[in-house]
């Protein structure tokens, strides 16, 4: 939610467990307030933040769309039935 302060977010990310943050140019620095109570977030990708602009280590939601896979990984073991990839909050 757009109205969430930083220790609240902090709270949801920590209680969800959560690795990845999606959040738009606008919430950024409330998520980067965040970020300093939650050590488990690994990657911040920003929505609708300009490719010119400085990102600080975040990664900008166009470049990843616009980067090819790389497809040399290891297949990834996940159970569609435990294993989460979102959790909205409300």
């Amino acid at each position: 939610s757009m109205s969430f302060k930083p220790f609240e977010l902090a709270r949801q990310f920590n209680d969800s467990k959560a690795k990845m943050v999606f959040c738009s140019e606008k919430k950024l620095v409330e998520v980067v307030e965040a970020l300093k109570l939650s050590p488990k977030i690994q990657l911040v990708i920003v929505v609708g933040r300009e490719k010119s602009k400085n990102t600080l280590g975040f990664v900008n939601f166009q470049t990843l769309l616009e980067t090819p896979p790389f497809l040399k990984t290891i297949p990834a073991k996940i159970d569609a039935k435990t294993d989460l990839i979102m959790l909205p909050y409300s």
